[in-house]
Protein backbone atom coordinates (compact mmCIF):
# COMPACT_ATOMS: atom_id res chain seq x y z
CA UNK A 1 0.00 0.00 0.00
CA UNK A 2 1.44 3.33 -1.03
CA UNK A 3 1.43 6.29 1.28
CA UNK A 4 -0.26 9.38 -0.12
CA UNK A 5 1.86 12.48 -0.70
CA UNK A 6 2.08 15.16 1.93
CA UNK A 7 2.98 18.84 1.58
CA UNK A 8 6.70 19.56 1.63
CA UNK A 9 6.31 21.99 4.54
CA UNK A 10 4.05 20.66 7.25
CA UNK A 11 2.21 23.00 9.61
CA UNK A 12 2.86 22.28 13.24
CA UNK A 13 1.86 23.90 16.49
CA UNK A 14 -0.49 23.70 19.42
CA UNK A 15 -1.45 26.76 21.41
CA UNK A 16 -1.40 24.78 24.62
CA UNK A 17 1.71 23.48 26.24
CA UNK A 18 -0.10 20.40 27.42
CA UNK A 19 -3.47 19.22 26.21
CA UNK A 20 -3.67 15.56 27.07
CA UNK A 21 -7.10 14.00 26.81
CA UNK A 22 -8.49 11.98 29.66
CA UNK A 23 -8.74 8.30 29.03
CA UNK A 24 -12.14 6.74 29.63
CA UNK A 25 -12.09 3.49 31.56
CA UNK A 26 -14.58 0.96 30.13
CA UNK A 27 -17.38 -0.24 32.44
CA UNK A 28 -16.54 -3.58 33.97
CA UNK A 29 -19.85 -5.14 32.95
CA UNK A 30 -19.11 -4.78 29.24
CA UNK A 31 -17.38 -7.61 27.47
CA UNK A 32 -14.01 -6.89 25.96
CA UNK A 33 -15.45 -7.37 22.48
CA UNK A 34 -18.15 -4.75 23.05
CA UNK A 35 -16.33 -2.25 25.16
CA UNK A 36 -13.35 -1.52 22.92
CA UNK A 37 -15.44 -0.20 20.00
CA UNK A 38 -17.57 1.79 22.44
CA UNK A 39 -14.47 3.30 24.03
CA UNK A 40 -13.06 4.20 20.64
CA UNK A 41 -16.37 5.83 19.62
CA UNK A 42 -16.55 7.75 22.89
CA UNK A 43 -12.94 8.93 22.59
CA UNK A 44 -13.49 10.06 19.01
CA UNK A 45 -16.67 11.92 19.98
CA UNK A 46 -14.98 13.63 22.92
CA UNK A 47 -11.96 14.52 20.83
CA UNK A 48 -14.16 15.91 18.04
CA UNK A 49 -16.08 18.12 20.46
CA UNK A 50 -12.87 19.45 21.98
CA UNK A 51 -11.39 19.97 18.54
CA UNK A 52 -14.39 21.96 17.31
CA UNK A 53 -14.44 24.05 20.46
CA UNK A 54 -10.74 24.82 20.78
CA UNK A 55 -8.90 24.08 17.55
CA UNK A 56 -7.26 26.96 15.75
CA UNK A 57 -8.61 27.52 12.27
CA UNK A 58 -6.33 28.12 9.31
CA UNK A 59 -5.37 31.77 8.87
CA UNK A 60 -7.42 32.94 5.89
CA UNK A 61 -5.47 34.03 2.84
CA UNK A 62 -7.22 37.43 2.77
CA UNK A 63 -6.50 38.27 6.42
CA UNK A 64 -3.93 40.86 7.44
CA UNK A 65 -0.45 39.36 7.61
CA UNK A 66 1.10 42.28 9.50
CA UNK A 67 3.07 41.38 12.63
CA UNK A 68 2.70 37.65 12.02
CA UNK A 69 4.58 35.06 14.10
CA UNK A 70 7.91 33.65 12.90
CA UNK A 71 8.00 30.69 10.56
CA UNK A 72 11.43 29.40 11.70
CA UNK A 73 12.84 29.15 8.18
CA UNK A 74 16.41 29.05 9.52
CA UNK A 75 15.58 25.96 11.55
CA UNK A 76 14.03 24.17 8.59
CA UNK A 77 17.12 25.09 6.57
CA UNK A 78 19.45 23.84 9.30
CA UNK A 79 17.63 20.52 9.39
CA UNK A 80 18.05 20.17 5.63
CA UNK A 81 21.79 20.79 6.03
CA UNK A 82 22.36 17.94 8.48
CA UNK A 83 25.49 16.04 7.40
CA UNK A 84 23.71 12.68 7.42
CA UNK A 85 21.54 13.99 4.58
CA UNK A 86 24.26 12.77 2.28
CA UNK A 87 24.15 9.39 0.48
CA UNK A 88 27.96 9.22 0.72
CA UNK A 89 28.14 9.71 4.48
CA UNK A 90 30.08 7.11 6.44
CA UNK A 91 28.57 4.12 8.25
CA UNK A 92 26.07 3.88 9.82
CA UNK A 93 24.63 6.78 7.81
CA UNK A 94 24.53 7.31 4.05
CA UNK A 95 23.73 4.24 1.99
CA UNK A 96 23.97 2.02 5.09
CA UNK A 97 21.10 3.73 6.89
CA UNK A 98 17.66 2.16 7.18
CA UNK A 99 14.73 4.40 8.10
CA UNK A 100 11.59 4.32 10.22
CA UNK A 101 8.99 6.97 9.43
CA UNK A 102 5.74 7.30 11.39
CA UNK A 103 3.67 9.08 8.76
CA UNK A 104 0.57 9.27 10.95
CA UNK A 105 2.25 10.88 13.94
CA UNK A 106 -0.08 12.89 16.14
CA UNK A 107 -1.34 16.32 15.21
CA UNK A 108 -3.71 18.73 16.99
CA UNK A 109 -2.13 17.85 20.34
CA UNK A 110 -0.30 19.95 22.90
CA UNK A 111 3.45 19.95 23.41
CA UNK A 112 3.36 17.51 26.31
CA UNK A 113 1.62 14.82 24.28
CA UNK A 114 3.63 15.54 21.14
CA UNK A 115 6.93 15.22 22.98
CA UNK A 116 5.88 11.90 24.51
CA UNK A 117 5.02 10.44 21.12
CA UNK A 118 8.12 11.89 19.45
CA UNK A 119 10.36 10.23 22.03
CA UNK A 120 8.66 6.84 21.83
CA UNK A 121 8.69 6.75 18.03
CA UNK A 122 12.39 7.60 18.12
CA UNK A 123 12.97 4.88 20.71
CA UNK A 124 11.34 2.28 18.48
CA UNK A 125 13.62 3.29 15.61
CA UNK A 126 16.62 3.24 17.97
CA UNK A 127 15.90 -0.27 19.26
CA UNK A 128 15.57 -1.64 15.73
CA UNK A 129 18.74 0.02 14.44
CA UNK A 130 16.99 2.44 12.14
CA UNK A 131 17.29 6.17 11.57
CA UNK A 132 14.36 7.95 13.14
CA UNK A 133 12.57 10.18 10.64
CA UNK A 134 11.44 13.35 12.37
CA UNK A 135 8.86 15.86 11.27
CA UNK A 136 7.50 19.17 12.55
CA UNK A 137 5.55 19.73 15.73
CA UNK A 138 2.34 19.56 13.74
CA UNK A 139 -1.01 21.19 14.27
CA UNK A 140 -2.76 20.66 10.92
CA UNK A 141 -1.27 18.73 8.02
CA UNK A 142 -3.59 20.35 5.49
CA UNK A 143 -3.54 24.02 6.49
CA UNK A 144 -3.65 26.16 3.33
CA UNK A 145 -1.27 28.78 4.79
CA UNK A 146 1.68 28.60 7.20
CA UNK A 147 -0.44 30.20 9.94
CA UNK A 148 -3.41 29.25 12.07
CA UNK A 149 -5.94 31.42 13.88
CA UNK A 150 -6.39 30.82 17.61
CA UNK A 151 -8.83 32.98 19.54
CA UNK A 152 -8.57 35.57 16.81
CA UNK A 153 -4.79 35.70 16.88
CA UNK A 154 -2.37 34.21 14.36
CA UNK A 155 -0.02 31.48 15.54
CA UNK A 156 2.64 29.57 13.60
CA UNK A 157 1.06 26.67 11.77
CA UNK A 158 4.33 24.74 11.86
CA UNK A 159 7.20 24.66 14.33
CA UNK A 160 10.30 22.51 13.78
CA UNK A 161 11.02 20.22 16.71
CA UNK A 162 14.59 21.50 16.47
CA UNK A 163 13.49 24.82 17.95
CA UNK A 164 12.98 22.95 21.22
CA UNK A 165 14.94 19.71 21.13
CA UNK A 166 18.56 18.84 20.36
CA UNK A 167 20.69 15.73 20.77
CA UNK A 168 20.17 12.43 18.92
CA UNK A 169 16.40 13.02 18.81
CA UNK A 170 17.07 15.77 16.28
CA UNK A 171 19.99 14.35 14.32
CA UNK A 172 22.99 15.02 16.53
CA UNK A 173 25.52 12.15 16.55
CA UNK A 174 25.22 9.19 18.86
CA UNK A 175 28.32 8.46 20.97
CA UNK A 176 31.35 7.16 19.02
CA UNK A 177 31.04 3.54 17.97
CA UNK A 178 27.25 3.49 17.97
CA UNK A 179 25.79 1.45 15.09
CA UNK A 180 22.58 3.52 15.13
CA UNK A 181 22.21 5.88 12.15
CA UNK A 182 21.46 9.48 12.96
CA UNK A 183 17.92 10.87 12.76
CA UNK A 184 16.91 12.42 9.45
CA UNK A 185 14.17 14.76 8.31
CA UNK A 186 10.99 13.65 6.58
CA UNK A 187 12.03 15.70 3.58
CA UNK A 188 15.24 13.69 3.19
CA UNK A 189 13.42 10.38 3.73
CA UNK A 190 10.93 11.19 0.97
CA UNK A 191 13.82 12.14 -1.30
CA UNK A 192 15.76 8.88 -0.92
CA UNK A 193 12.77 6.55 -0.44
CA UNK A 194 10.59 6.41 -3.51
CA UNK A 195 7.02 5.37 -2.69
CA UNK A 196 7.34 2.07 -4.55
CA UNK A 197 10.34 1.16 -2.38
CA UNK A 198 8.60 1.72 0.95
CA UNK A 199 7.23 -1.02 3.16
CA UNK A 200 4.06 0.44 4.67
CA UNK A 201 2.66 -1.05 7.88
CA UNK A 202 -0.73 -0.55 9.47
CA UNK A 203 -0.81 -0.43 13.27
CA UNK A 204 -3.88 -2.67 13.32
CA UNK A 205 -1.82 -5.51 11.82
CA UNK A 206 0.76 -5.26 14.59
CA UNK A 207 -1.29 -4.91 17.77
CA UNK A 208 -4.87 -5.94 18.33
CA UNK A 209 -7.65 -3.59 19.34
CA UNK A 210 -7.92 -4.97 22.84
CA UNK A 211 -4.16 -4.64 23.33
CA UNK A 212 -4.37 -1.00 22.35
CA UNK A 213 -7.21 -0.20 24.73
CA UNK A 214 -6.98 -2.69 27.60
CA UNK A 215 -5.65 -0.85 30.64
CA UNK A 216 -3.58 -3.82 31.88
CA UNK A 217 -1.52 -4.19 28.69
CA UNK A 218 1.72 -2.29 29.23
CA UNK A 219 3.65 -0.25 26.71
CA UNK A 220 6.43 -2.85 26.65
CA UNK A 221 4.03 -5.45 25.23
CA UNK A 222 3.14 -3.12 22.36
CA UNK A 223 6.76 -2.07 21.92
CA UNK A 224 7.96 -5.67 21.67
CA UNK A 225 5.30 -6.45 19.09
CA UNK A 226 6.49 -3.56 16.95
CA UNK A 227 10.11 -4.70 17.28
CA UNK A 228 9.09 -8.20 16.18
CA UNK A 229 7.18 -6.77 13.23
CA UNK A 230 10.13 -4.65 12.09
CA UNK A 231 12.40 -7.69 12.30
CA UNK A 232 10.19 -9.91 10.14
CA UNK A 233 11.55 -11.13 6.84
CA UNK A 234 9.65 -8.62 4.70
CA UNK A 235 10.94 -5.63 6.68
CA UNK A 236 14.23 -6.71 8.27
CA UNK A 237 16.34 -5.68 5.29
CA UNK A 238 13.98 -3.10 3.85
CA UNK A 239 15.60 0.31 3.81
CA UNK A 240 12.39 2.35 3.96
CA UNK A 241 9.70 1.37 6.46
CA UNK A 242 6.83 3.59 7.46
CA UNK A 243 3.55 3.50 9.35
CA UNK A 244 0.49 4.04 7.18
CA UNK A 245 -0.87 7.58 7.32
CA UNK A 246 -4.43 6.31 7.78
CA UNK A 247 -3.81 3.68 10.45
CA UNK A 248 -4.10 3.98 14.22
CA UNK A 249 -1.35 5.79 16.09
CA UNK A 250 1.59 3.69 17.23
CA UNK A 251 1.49 5.38 20.65
CA UNK A 252 -1.90 6.63 21.71
CA UNK A 253 -2.89 8.85 24.59
CA UNK A 254 -4.39 5.77 26.23
CA UNK A 255 -0.83 4.61 26.86
CA UNK A 256 0.65 7.91 28.02
CA UNK A 257 -2.29 8.92 30.19
CA UNK A 258 -2.00 5.98 32.57
CA UNK A 259 0.46 3.69 34.33
CA UNK A 260 0.71 1.52 31.20
CA UNK A 261 3.80 3.46 30.07
CA UNK A 262 5.82 2.61 33.18
CA UNK A 263 6.98 -0.90 32.20
CA UNK A 264 9.01 0.53 29.29
CA UNK A 265 10.94 2.85 31.62
CA UNK A 266 14.02 0.70 32.41
CA UNK A 267 14.88 0.30 28.72
CA UNK A 268 13.95 3.86 27.80
CA UNK A 269 16.01 5.34 30.64
CA UNK A 270 19.12 3.44 29.45
CA UNK A 271 18.74 4.53 25.84
CA UNK A 272 21.10 7.13 24.43
CA UNK A 273 18.04 9.13 23.43
CA UNK A 274 17.56 9.99 27.11
CA UNK A 275 21.13 9.75 28.39
CA UNK A 276 22.09 12.26 25.67
CA UNK A 277 18.86 14.23 25.68
CA UNK A 278 19.35 17.98 25.25
CA UNK A 279 17.23 21.06 24.87
CA UNK A 280 17.89 23.18 21.83
CA UNK A 281 20.31 26.10 21.87
CA UNK A 282 17.31 28.41 21.35
CA UNK A 283 15.78 27.18 24.62
CA UNK A 284 19.08 27.45 26.50
CA UNK A 285 19.55 30.98 25.17
CA UNK A 286 16.09 31.98 26.42
CA UNK A 287 16.78 30.33 29.76
CA UNK A 288 20.07 32.14 30.18
CA UNK A 289 18.52 35.49 29.24
CA UNK A 290 15.97 35.05 32.03
CA UNK A 291 18.31 33.55 34.62
CA UNK A 292 17.79 36.46 37.03
CA UNK A 293 14.25 35.17 37.61
CA UNK A 294 15.64 31.82 38.72
CA UNK A 295 18.91 32.65 40.40
CA UNK A 296 20.19 36.06 41.50
CA UNK A 297 23.69 35.24 40.20
CA UNK A 298 23.33 34.09 36.57
CA UNK A 299 26.96 32.96 36.36
CA UNK A 300 26.18 30.17 38.81
CA UNK A 301 23.72 28.58 36.45
CA UNK A 302 26.49 26.74 34.61
CA UNK A 303 25.09 27.79 31.24
CA UNK A 304 27.25 28.40 28.19
CA UNK A 305 27.25 31.78 26.49
CA UNK A 306 25.05 30.83 23.57
CA UNK A 307 24.88 32.80 20.32
CA UNK A 308 21.62 34.50 19.40
CA UNK A 309 21.07 32.28 16.34
CA UNK A 310 22.43 29.04 17.77
CA UNK A 311 20.77 26.20 15.93
CA UNK A 312 22.50 26.48 12.57
CA UNK A 313 25.81 27.08 14.30
CA UNK A 314 25.26 24.03 16.47
CA UNK A 315 24.93 21.89 13.39
CA UNK A 316 27.91 23.55 11.75
CA UNK A 317 29.88 22.44 14.79
CA UNK A 318 28.59 18.89 14.32
CA UNK A 319 29.06 18.94 10.57
CA UNK A 320 31.82 16.48 9.52
CA UNK A 321 33.02 19.07 7.00
CA UNK A 322 33.95 21.45 9.81
CA UNK A 323 37.62 20.96 10.83
CA UNK A 324 36.70 21.81 14.44
CA UNK A 325 34.62 18.65 14.58
CA UNK A 326 36.58 15.60 15.86
CA UNK A 327 34.77 13.52 13.19
CA UNK A 328 35.96 15.85 10.40
CA UNK A 329 36.25 14.08 7.05
CA UNK A 330 38.20 16.16 4.52
CA UNK A 331 37.29 13.82 1.66
CA UNK A 332 33.56 13.63 2.22
CA UNK A 333 31.15 15.30 -0.14
CA UNK A 334 30.19 18.75 1.15
CA UNK A 335 26.50 19.53 0.69
CA UNK A 336 25.44 23.06 -0.08
CA UNK A 337 24.67 24.93 3.13
CA UNK A 338 22.01 27.61 3.59
CA UNK A 339 24.03 28.97 6.54
CA UNK A 340 27.02 30.31 4.65
CA UNK A 341 26.09 33.82 5.70
CA UNK A 342 26.89 32.88 9.31
CA UNK A 343 30.32 31.47 8.51
CA UNK A 344 32.11 34.60 9.67
CA UNK A 345 30.54 34.52 13.14
CA UNK A 346 33.06 33.24 15.71
CA UNK A 347 32.00 30.16 17.62
CA UNK A 348 32.71 29.77 21.36
CA UNK A 349 35.12 26.90 21.99
CA UNK A 350 32.87 25.33 24.64
CA UNK A 351 29.77 25.18 22.45
CA UNK A 352 30.31 21.69 21.01
CA UNK A 353 31.43 20.37 24.38
CA UNK A 354 28.24 21.63 25.96
CA UNK A 355 26.21 19.30 23.80
CA UNK A 356 28.57 16.35 24.04
CA UNK A 357 28.29 16.55 27.81
CA UNK A 358 25.08 18.22 28.95
CA UNK A 359 25.82 17.93 32.68
CA UNK A 360 26.53 21.66 33.00
CA UNK A 361 23.31 22.63 31.27
CA UNK A 362 21.35 20.09 33.35
CA UNK A 363 22.87 21.02 36.71
CA UNK A 364 20.31 21.51 39.49
CA UNK A 365 19.60 25.06 40.58
CA UNK A 366 19.99 25.28 44.37
CA UNK A 367 17.08 26.76 46.27
CA UNK A 368 14.68 26.83 43.32
CA UNK A 369 11.11 25.58 43.70
CA UNK A 370 9.22 25.29 40.40
CA UNK A 371 5.42 24.98 40.35
CA UNK A 372 3.40 23.80 37.35
CA UNK A 373 -0.04 25.43 37.35
CA UNK A 374 -2.47 24.53 34.56
CA UNK A 375 -5.44 26.79 33.90
CA UNK A 376 -7.48 27.58 30.81
CA UNK A 377 -9.71 24.65 29.94
CA UNK A 378 -8.12 22.38 32.53
CA UNK A 379 -10.95 22.62 35.10
CA UNK A 380 -13.37 21.12 32.59
CA UNK A 381 -10.73 18.54 31.76
CA UNK A 382 -10.39 17.64 35.45
CA UNK A 383 -14.13 17.04 35.72
CA UNK A 384 -13.88 14.69 32.74
CA UNK A 385 -11.01 12.86 34.45
CA UNK A 386 -13.25 12.32 37.48
CA UNK A 387 -16.00 10.85 35.32
CA UNK A 388 -13.59 8.16 34.14
CA UNK A 389 -11.65 7.59 37.37
CA UNK A 390 -8.41 8.52 35.61
CA UNK A 391 -5.03 8.05 37.25
CA UNK A 392 -1.97 10.29 37.15
CA UNK A 393 -0.44 10.80 33.73
CA UNK A 394 2.35 8.42 32.76
CA UNK A 395 5.61 9.04 34.59
CA UNK A 396 3.85 11.04 37.30
CA UNK A 397 2.77 7.64 38.61
CA UNK A 398 6.24 6.26 39.43
CA UNK A 399 5.71 4.24 42.65
CA UNK A 400 8.74 5.91 44.27
CA UNK A 401 7.21 9.38 44.09
CA UNK A 402 5.40 11.07 46.99
CA UNK A 403 1.89 12.55 46.77
CA UNK A 404 0.40 9.45 45.15
CA UNK A 405 -3.18 9.52 43.89
CA UNK A 406 -5.90 6.87 43.90
CA UNK A 407 -9.27 7.42 42.28
CA UNK A 408 -11.94 7.91 44.97
CA UNK A 409 -15.20 6.02 45.20
CA UNK A 410 -18.03 7.40 43.15
CA UNK A 411 -16.01 7.98 39.98
CA UNK A 412 -15.89 5.98 36.78
CA UNK A 413 -17.98 4.72 33.91
CA UNK A 414 -18.59 8.23 32.62
CA UNK A 415 -20.07 9.68 35.81
CA UNK A 416 -18.83 11.02 39.12
CA UNK A 417 -20.37 12.09 42.40
CA UNK A 418 -19.94 15.59 43.78
CA UNK A 419 -17.63 14.21 46.47
CA UNK A 420 -15.54 12.35 43.92
CA UNK A 421 -15.23 15.40 41.68
CA UNK A 422 -14.15 17.48 44.66
CA UNK A 423 -11.25 15.09 45.27
CA UNK A 424 -10.16 15.41 41.65
CA UNK A 425 -10.48 19.18 41.60
CA UNK A 426 -8.32 19.53 44.72
CA UNK A 427 -5.51 17.59 43.03
CA UNK A 428 -6.08 18.57 39.40
CA UNK A 429 -7.21 22.22 39.60
CA UNK A 430 -6.51 23.43 43.15
CA UNK A 431 -7.33 26.96 44.20
CA UNK A 432 -4.78 29.46 45.42
CA UNK A 433 -5.30 28.60 49.10
CA UNK A 434 -4.66 24.90 48.40
CA UNK A 435 -1.55 25.73 46.41
CA UNK A 436 -0.12 27.91 49.14
CA UNK A 437 -0.77 25.11 51.62
CA UNK A 438 1.16 22.63 49.46
CA UNK A 439 4.00 25.09 48.88
CA UNK A 440 4.34 25.44 52.65
CA UNK A 441 4.35 21.68 53.13
CA UNK A 442 6.91 21.12 50.37
CA UNK A 443 9.31 23.73 51.74
CA UNK A 444 9.16 22.26 55.25
CA UNK A 445 9.51 18.69 53.93
CA UNK A 446 12.57 19.59 51.87
CA UNK A 447 14.30 21.16 54.84
CA UNK A 448 13.52 18.08 56.96
CA UNK A 449 14.80 15.76 54.21
CA UNK A 450 18.12 17.58 53.95
CA UNK A 451 18.56 17.68 57.71
CA UNK A 452 18.01 13.93 57.86
CA UNK A 453 20.67 13.37 55.21
CA UNK A 454 23.15 15.62 57.01
CA UNK A 455 26.55 15.50 55.31
CA UNK A 456 25.16 13.03 52.79
CA UNK A 457 22.84 15.71 51.39
CA UNK A 458 23.24 16.20 47.65
CA UNK A 459 25.67 18.85 46.55
CA UNK A 460 24.21 22.31 46.16
CA UNK A 461 20.89 21.57 47.86
CA UNK A 462 19.77 23.90 50.60
CA UNK A 463 16.79 25.85 51.82
CA UNK A 464 14.22 26.57 49.13
CA UNK A 465 14.47 30.32 48.56
CA UNK A 466 12.90 31.17 45.21
CA UNK A 467 9.69 30.19 43.42
CA UNK A 468 9.08 30.00 39.68
CA UNK A 469 5.53 29.35 38.43
CA UNK A 470 5.24 27.77 34.99
CA UNK A 471 1.69 28.48 33.90
CA UNK A 472 -0.72 29.38 31.12
CA UNK A 473 -3.00 31.26 33.52
CA UNK A 474 -4.18 34.84 32.87
CA UNK A 475 -1.81 37.49 34.17
CA UNK A 476 -4.16 38.92 36.86
CA UNK A 477 -4.69 35.47 38.37
CA UNK A 478 -0.95 34.78 38.30
CA UNK A 479 -0.28 38.04 40.13
CA UNK A 480 -2.80 37.00 42.77
CA UNK A 481 -1.02 33.67 43.25
CA UNK A 482 2.39 35.34 43.40
CA UNK A 483 1.13 37.80 46.02
CA UNK A 484 -0.25 34.95 48.13
CA UNK A 485 3.09 33.11 47.99
CA UNK A 486 5.09 36.24 48.78
CA UNK A 487 2.82 36.96 51.73
CA UNK A 488 3.27 33.57 53.39
CA UNK A 489 4.15 33.86 57.08
CA UNK A 490 6.76 31.52 58.57
CA UNK A 491 6.13 31.74 62.30
CA UNK A 492 5.12 28.24 63.39
CA UNK A 493 7.54 26.08 65.42
CA UNK A 494 8.42 23.76 62.50
CA UNK A 495 9.00 26.81 60.30
CA UNK A 496 11.62 28.44 62.52
CA UNK A 497 14.41 30.00 60.52
CA UNK A 498 12.56 30.00 57.20
CA UNK A 499 12.84 33.45 55.66
CA UNK A 500 10.36 35.07 53.28
CA UNK A 501 10.81 34.04 49.67
CA UNK A 502 13.76 35.79 48.02
CA UNK A 503 11.93 35.85 44.70
CA UNK A 504 8.63 34.78 43.14
CA UNK A 505 8.35 34.83 39.33
CA UNK A 506 6.29 33.17 36.62
CA UNK A 507 6.13 32.39 32.92
CA UNK A 508 4.46 35.77 32.50
CA UNK A 509 7.69 37.46 33.59
CA UNK A 510 9.88 35.89 30.91
CA UNK A 511 11.52 38.22 28.40
CA UNK A 512 11.42 36.32 25.11
CA UNK A 513 12.14 37.20 21.51
CA UNK A 514 9.72 36.44 18.69
CA UNK A 515 11.03 32.91 18.08
CA UNK A 516 11.23 31.98 21.76
CA UNK A 517 7.71 33.17 22.49
CA UNK A 518 6.05 30.30 20.65
CA UNK A 519 8.23 27.61 22.25
CA UNK A 520 8.19 29.03 25.78
CA UNK A 521 6.76 25.80 27.19
CA UNK A 522 10.16 24.20 26.66
CA UNK A 523 11.85 27.04 28.57
CA UNK A 524 9.48 26.29 31.45
CA UNK A 525 10.30 22.59 31.20
CA UNK A 526 14.02 23.27 31.48
CA UNK A 527 13.35 25.28 34.64
CA UNK A 528 11.28 22.42 36.06
CA UNK A 529 13.93 19.87 35.12
CA UNK A 530 16.67 21.82 36.90
CA UNK A 531 14.70 22.84 39.99
CA UNK A 532 15.78 21.60 43.40
CA UNK A 533 12.13 20.66 43.95
CA UNK A 534 9.40 20.42 41.32
CA UNK A 535 5.67 20.49 42.10
CA UNK A 536 3.73 19.26 39.09
CA UNK A 537 0.17 18.59 38.09
CA UNK A 538 -0.17 14.83 38.27
CA UNK A 539 -2.69 14.74 35.43
CA UNK A 540 -0.51 16.72 33.03
CA UNK A 541 1.65 15.23 30.29
CA UNK A 542 3.92 18.28 30.52
CA UNK A 543 4.58 17.56 34.21
CA UNK A 544 5.07 13.89 33.33
CA UNK A 545 7.80 14.77 30.84
CA UNK A 546 9.57 16.94 33.41
CA UNK A 547 9.46 14.14 35.98
CA UNK A 548 10.76 11.72 33.34
CA UNK A 549 13.76 13.96 32.60
CA UNK A 550 14.47 14.55 36.29
CA UNK A 551 14.44 10.81 36.94
CA UNK A 552 16.51 10.01 33.83
CA UNK A 553 19.09 12.72 34.47
CA UNK A 554 19.32 12.01 38.19
CA UNK A 555 18.83 15.72 38.86
CA UNK A 556 17.37 15.11 42.30
CA UNK A 557 16.03 12.07 44.18
CA UNK A 558 12.41 10.92 43.64
CA UNK A 559 11.24 12.69 46.81
CA UNK A 560 11.85 16.06 45.15
CA UNK A 561 9.14 15.40 42.55
CA UNK A 562 5.94 16.54 44.22
CA UNK A 563 2.35 17.11 43.08
CA UNK A 564 -0.65 19.18 44.05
Amino acid sequence: MLNRKRPSLLPAVSPSADSSLSLPTPPRMLTRRLRTPLIALLALTTYALLYLAASPAPWAKDQNYAALPPLYEAYHAAERALPQHNPNARFPDGKDAKFFWVANHAQNQGWGNAMQEHLMNAFLAYETGRAFVFDNFTWDRDAPTPYSNYNGKPIPARIPFSTMLAGPLMGAPFPPGSPIPRSVSREYYEKVCAEEKRVVIRTETVVSEWERFDKVVGAKVLFDKWVQRLEREDTRDARCVEVDMDSALVWEIWIFGSTRILDIWPALARSQLLTHFAWSPLIHAAFRANSALLLPTPSLLGLPHLPSLPFSRFFREHNPHNPDNPNYDAHAHTPSSPHASHADVPLPHDFLQTYKDTSAADAPIPGLLVLHVRKGDFEEHCSHLADWASTFNGFNAFPALPDQFAAPAGCGGGVSTAAGRAVYMARCAPGIAKMVEQVRRVRIDERARLRTLGRAAEKGAGELERVYIMTNAPAPWVEELKAAIRGMAWDLPDEAGLAPWAGVASSRDLALDAEQRYVAQAVDMLAGQRAQVFVGNGFSSLSSNIVMLRMAKGVRPPETNRFW
